[in-house]
């Protein structure tokens, strides 16, 4: 298990929170985050540790073996901060 800011993350994605969720995405333009991370599913402004009925985890994994999911949270966690 990885950490965050504070914040775990699980290989297995057991926290059914925001961050783990495939529908907080960062709204993106052209030149980067356009107005930080939202629900995709119409909820809105999120907090990472949110959650909902909506939930649906990332379908990959956390660990090294696949660094590029553990970059995608740690950068809309860095999206968030901003915003």
């Amino acid at each position: 298990m990885y950490q965050i800011d504070g914040i775990n993350i699980s290989e297995l994605n057991p926290d059914r929170v925001c961050l783990n969720c495939v529908h907080w995405q960062a709204n993106i333009q052209l030149k980067g985050a356009a107005e930080g991370v939202i629900c995709r599913l119409g909820n809105g402004h999120t907090n990472p540790t949110d959650s909902c009925s909506q939930f649906e985890p990332t379908r990959t994994s956390d660990c090294l073996q696949n660094p590029n999911n553990y970059h995608d949270k740690s950068q809309k966690l860095l999206v968030f901060k901003r915003f």
